[in-house]
This record gives C-alpha cells, sequence and structure tokens, in this order.
C-alpha cells in the first residue's frame, strides 16, 4: 500500500501513518484468524487510491488529484452521524392498532365439536385478531400512549452503507445500541483502506462482549446487497424489522441502490410472507385426508426423465390469444397446464398432459365440479399440493401429491426431500414450472405465465377461472415483447421466484423460452411463436407421460400411519408453548433478547423434522401478534410505563399462547376422529 502524508510532512503525521500500518498489521491479523473470507479478498488487493494524513489529525483517500472526503473522513463522520440523528433513515411499520370497533370484537365463528372446526376454510388471520382486541383493552386499561411513530432510539438492527475509513460505526453503536449492526461495502479498496484507521478487533470485541452481532455483507451489485441484507433480518430477527436504522455513509452506486430499495415500502412486506395459524390448521386437515387412504401417489426421486419440449400454460391473457399454437404443438410437447388455465384449454379442445394445482381453499373444489360437468378429466394426471381441498382427485386419470417445503404437514408426513417440490410457489404457475425442472426437462417454454398485461382492464384470460380476489395491475414493467406491462406488488415478487428457479434450470444446462406478451423474465428470452417448431417426440406420448407419472411410488396407508404416530403432535404443541410461555415469564421486558428468544423458539430450520411440527404450525401468527406487541411498546410514549404494561400484555399473551396449545391438541382429536385406526379400544 501507498500510504503517504500531505506535502508538509510533519513528526505527528508522521507518527501517525506508522500507527496505521501497526493496525493494519493487526486487523489483518484477526480477519485471517477469524474472518478468513473477508482477509482473502484483502489480501489479493493492491490500490490505486492512498491515504493522505493531514495535520488536523484527519485522513483523506486521494484517487490522482481527486480526495474522497470534502474536509476529511473522520470531519465528514462527524457531520453525516449529526445530520442523522436529526432526522434518521428508519423502515417502520403502521401504528399498532389499540382502538377496536364494538363489532370487531364481538365477532364469533361458528363454534364444532372440535375447537378447530370453526376455522374450516377460513383465508383469514383469527387469531391475531384476538391479540389486537386482547393488547387493545390492557393498553386501555393502563392508561398508556401510543405514538403514531417510533419513538425510542433502540433499534434491533441498524444498517450502515459504506465502511470508508470507519470513524463513522463506532459512535453510531454506541449511540444506537442496536443488537446486529449489518456493514454493506462494494468497495473493496475502502474496506483495506479501513483496516489502517479502523480497529476492526476492538470493533468485533466490543459486539462479542455485550453478546450483540455484526454481518458483513461485500458484494459489488446494489440488488445482491439488498437481497442479502433481507435475508439476514429474515434468518437473524424478522421481529427487529420495525423500526431498522439504516446510515449510508458511501455514495457509491451500488450502494446507493441497496440503500434507497431498503428504504422503500416493500421492505416491510417481509413480514408479510409468514403465513397464519388459521391457514396452517386446514392444511393440515387436507393433508391428513388427502394421504390416508393409502392409494395416492407422492412425488419421490426422478428416475425417467422428460424427453420432449415442456410447455408451461398459465391463464394470462396471452394463452387465448396464441391457442391455436398450442393446439398446433400438443402432441410434440409435454403441456403443464396450472390452475385456472385448465378450463381455457378444454373449452378449446386442448387436453394438457399434466395438471398443477396448488392453492387449499373449497372453491378450487368447487371450480372443479364445474368444469367436471362440462369436460371429462379422467384422462389426464393432476399433480397437486398435499394440502389441496379433499375430492379433487377424484375427477382426473390419477393424483400425485407433493409436500410443501415451508407448512406444517411436511414435519407429519415428509419421510425424504424427493417428496418436496421445491420453489413451488407462491403462484400455482411457479408449481408447473418446479413439476417441468423436477423432470428434467431440458427446454420449458412459457404461455400465459404474464404476470401482468399490456391491457390493466384484462388481467387474465377470459375463459380461465377469474381469481379470489380482483387484481388491480398499476406498476408498469419491461415487457417480454417490447411493450409496456402492469403487473402488481403480489406479481413481482412471483416474477423474482420464478426468475430463481430459471436460473437453476439453465445452471443444470437447460433453456427457457418465453413466449407469452407479460412481462420479461432474466434467463427466458422471448421467442417468435412461428420459429418454435418441436420434433416428434419419437415415441408414443401418451404412453412415455405415464411412464414419468407411474415412476413415482404409492404413499400407502403402512407409510401414512407410521409417520403420524412417529410425528408426536401433541408433544411437539406442548413443548413449544411451554418454551414460549417460560420466555415470557423469565423476562422483566420486552426487549431485544426475548423477541430473539420468541425468534428462535419460533424457527423450524436447524431443527430435526418431527421437532418441526409446532413451529410451523403456530409460527405466522405467534410472530405477527409478536410484532404487534413490538410496535406498541417501540411506540410507547412514557418508557416509565413499560414495565407495568409489560406486566399486563405478558399475562395476557400466554392466555392466548394457553389457547393455540389446545387448539393443537383439538385438531391432533379431530383428525384421529375420522380414522378407524385411531378408535378408541374399549375391553
Amino acid at each position: 500500500m501507498n500510504v503517504s502524508a500531505n506535502a508538509t510532512t510533519t513528526p505527528g503525521v508522521s507518527e501517525a501513518a506508522q500507527a496505521a500500518v501497526a493496525l493494519h498489521k493487526s486487523n489483518m491479523d484477526f480477519f485471517k484468524k477469524y474472518l478468513p473470507d473477508i482477509h482473502k479478498v484483502l489480501s489479493k488487493i493492491t490500490p490505486k487510491t492512498e491515504l493522505v494524513w493531514l495535520e488536523n489529525d484527519d485522513v483523506n483517500v486521494r484517487d490522482g488529484q481527486n480526495l474522497r472526503y470534502t474536509a476529511g473522513a473522520r470531519t465528514d463522520a462527524a457531520k453525516q452521524i449529526k445530520v442523522f440523528k436529526r432526522s434518521p433513515a428508519r423502515v417502520v411499520f403502521g401504528r399498532p392498532p389499540t382502538e377496536v370497533k364494538p363489532e370487531d370484537a364481538e365477532k364469533q365463528l361458528t363454534e364444532g365439536e372440535f375447537l378447530t372446526q370453526k376455522f374450516d376454510d377460513l383465508a383469514t388471520d383469527e387469531h391475531i385478531r384476538r391479540v389486537i382486541i386482547g393488547t387493545a383493552r390492557v393498553v386501555k386499561e393502563q392508561n398508556a400512549e401510543i405514538a403514531d411513530m417510533v419513538a425510542r432510539d433502540h433499534p434491533y438492527y441498524l444498517g450502515v452503507y459504506g465502511v470508508g475509513l470507519g470513524f463513522h460505526i463506532m459512535p453510531l453503536v454506541e449511540h444506537y445500541d442496536p443488537a446486529c449492526v449489518i456493514i454493506a461495502e462494494c468497495e473493496p479498496e475502502m474496506l483495506f483502506h479501513s483496516t489502517f484507521t479502523f480497529d476492526w478487533n476492538a470493533f468485533y470485541e466490543y459486539m462479542d462482549e455485550r453478546k450483540k452481532k455484526i454481518r458483513v455483507i461485500f458484494e459489488d451489485d446494489g440488488r445482491t446487497i439488498l437481497t442479502k441484507v433481507s435475508g439476514i433480518i429474515q434468518s437473524e430477527c424478522l421481529l427487529g424489522l420495525d423500526g431498522v436504522l439504516s446510515f449510508q455513509h458511501s455514495q457509491a452506486p451500488a450502494l446507493k441502490v441497496a440503500f434507497n430499495e431498503f428504504q422503500s415500502p416493500k421492505t416491510a412486506n417481509l413480514a408479510s410472507f409468514i403465513g397464519y395459524i388459521v391457514d396452517e390448521y386446514n392444511m393440515m386437515k387436507n393433508s391428513f385426508r388427502n394421504l390416508r387412504s393409502g392409494t395416492k401417489r407422492m412425488l419421490g426421486p426422478v428416475r425417467k426423465s422428460v424427453n420432449a419440449p415442456v410447455l408451461v400454460v398459465a391463464s394470462g391473457p396471452s394463452l387465448e390469444d396464441n391457442i391455436d399454437f398450442v393446439k398446433r404443438v400438443q402432441d410434440r410437447m409435454i403441456i403443464i397446464s396450472s390452475g385456472s388455465s385448465l378450463a381455457v384449454l378444454l373449452k378449446n379442445g386442448i387436453k394438457p398432459d399434466f395438471h398443477t394445482n396448488l392453492e387449499r381453499a373449497k372453491s378450487v373444489y368447487q371450480r372443479h365440479v364445474e368444469l367436471a360437468e362440462e369436460f371429462d378429466l379422467s384422462n389426464i394426471y393432476v399433480v397437486m399440493t398435499s394440502t389441496i381441498w379433499p375430492g379433487i382427485d377424484s375427477f382426473f386419470k390419477e393424483a400425485l401429491y407433493f409436500l410443501r417445503p415451508a407448512l406444517s404437514p411436511l414435519a407429519v408426513f415428509c419421510e425424504h426431500d424427493a417428496q418436496i417440490l421445491h420453489n413451488e410457489g407462491p403462484q400455482v404457475a411457479n408449481t408447473s414450472f418446479a413439476l417441468a425442472k423436477r423432470l428434467q426437462a431440458k427446454e420449458i417454454y412459457l404461455l400465459g405465465v404474464d404476470l401482468g398485461t399490456t391491457d390493466p382492464k384484462r388481467p387474465r384470460a377470459s375463459q380461465a377461472w377469474q381469481g379470489q380476489r380482483p387484481r388491480y395491475l398499476t406498476i408498469p414493467v419491461r415487457g417480454n415483447l417490447g411493450r409496456t406491462v402492469f403487473t402488481d406488488q403480489a406479481l413481482i415478487q412471483q416474477r423474482a421466484t420464478l426468475e430463481a428457479q430459471i436460473r437453476k434450470v439453465a445452471e443444470a444446462g437447460g433453456k427457457v423460452f418465453n413466449l407469452g406478451s407479460g412481462v420479461r423474465f432474466e434467463g427466458a428470452p422471448a421467442r417468435r411463436l412461428e420459429d418454435v417448431d418441436p420434433p416428434s417426440i419419437g415415441v408414443d406420448k401418451d404412453r412415455h407421460v405415464k411412464d414419468l407419472f407411474e415412476q413415482f411410488p404409492v404413499y400407502t396407508r403402512e407409510r401414512f400411519l407410521a409417520a403420524w404416530q412417529s410425528a408426536h403432535v401433541r408433544e411437539s404443541i406442548a413443548n413449544m408453548i411451554q418454551e414460549m410461555v417460560d420466555a415470557l415469564e423469565k423476562s422483566e421486558a420486552w426487549d431485544h433478547k426475548l423477541i430473539r428468544r420468541f425468534e428462535e423458539i419460533n424457527a423450524y430450520v436447524g431443527k430435526s423434522l418431527r421437532n418441526q411440527f409446532a413451529p410451523r404450525l403456530f409460527r405466522g401468527s405467534v410472530l405477527r401478534a409478536c410484532m404487534h406487541v413490538n410496535a406498541i411498546f417501540l411506540r410507547l410514549k412514557d418508557p416509565a410505563k413499560a414495565p407495568e404494561l409489560y406486566q399486563a400484555i405478558r399475562a395476557e399473551f400466554i392466555d392466548f399462547l394457553r389457547e393455540l396449545e389446545m387448539e393443537g391438541y383439538a385438531l391432533a382429536d379431530e383428525l384421529e376422529s375420522e380414522d378407524e385406526a385411531f378408535a378408541v379400544q374399549y375391553a
């Protein structure tokens, strides 16, 4: 490295430079021992810029004739911090509701023989509603005032975008006292220069002594940085998302992209994809009822690969617009229809080879009843999640079930990873694509997988079943065929998931082409329909489809009973609920330590499969409830009221957990009451 003083080299400046060299050696030794990946990057750097020590005890970075900092790194950092304290960049949720309308508080669900029957086919989080009502009553009784915005500067996360020379890091950490510091850097030389000016070893020791965490992201792409920041928050402590502080030190383009994107409203949506208990109850019931017969097939290892191009069909407008193309190639491609697109194909005289379903609602069953009244489905193979509404399989030739990776049935019925269809959601088009990938297709074509439309008034093919909820497509994005396409946030999320799937196909040597007029997918180039002319399959197509399907084994009655009995569902529920109650009773405050403990208890990653059932069942609504309570304490106007408020909310929360416990037992009771294998044997 070139360490240089400015033109008027003084003894003091020289001594500072010498001390910096010693600090650099100490830092490099530290990285080599504890952070070898960072050491590997730093050890390869030959900097083109140089550090300059100034007479005012400050430091700068010279790049040719230019200096990085206006007055010096230390001075500029102090100014940035001063501005930041006045107006910090913060991710916040909305104000938690603490006033409840009488009609909401009085709402009652229809009771059944079992506690869980009142949730049948519901698609609302009734448990968070119960928590909101209970905590609203407590807040009122305690005369606690809740502000609209976060009222305390003690975030779980502090994001620092840019290492610079490190002069901003410790002042921020000491002032805000975060539980986790996320540091992002995109410039290798700045990270390298910081080893001469910032004591990384001392920083790590400071955080370690206080049982706090540091996460360093070193990437040159802004979106990759954003993805990694989001990943850290989701895996470390999602409950800490509300109130995250983000400090932008560097103006490097990649860091600006990551910072600005993270500050957008989309970040709060990270907390939206965690599910809810009512959904899991229905998923478990449907899976139990679908698999108990012991006659249905279950996804497994692939020994026979598809030997023809695969056409994945979804219900976007471009399917209807190009239906003649599907007719032309139907004998030379394996067609996989997705959800409501089946209606479009059948109404145009086209039989798909495989059909996929993903949604668990009873309305999906009713749609199939209506379709079966008009068309014969008995010559179509169906591939569905185990969580589908029971009875849909009766309309098709034969059914193949798969397990979804994030849901509670997996913890009961899964025997090995091959039974899981990975990347199967969030929408059924992802399911069809995942099936094509699992069958090791070398060429996959997408049609009707539009995820948007050039005409917002026409979000779907008119002949398809129309969705449960209307779509309001208002976000303009680049289209596959050069025209602007309108989409929404949910479809943008689906596109990101699908693009990840496309990359995996490419890594395996496959190709994906987009034939539709919807959004553009990275890795799936557009292709004109007239240029798609696949050769003959070369074998009897029906026989080939049959062989592909029948390679997967039957999930026998014996396997079903063994899975249920070995899952110990009641023990899993009891243990998890007690752990959460213990955590609340041992804590004297709603703080970082407590919410981190709740994250650990509700996490299923890293636990044995049989210990994952209760976390998968309860996690979504429990974490939502924690977020609600956390939002209350973050916005509590008078900190002096926090201890007393915690005591009252703790009692309310424990009552909520005990109710969940009884519901969990009732779920097991209800399902076992339906199967003769669990009938009471009287003496």
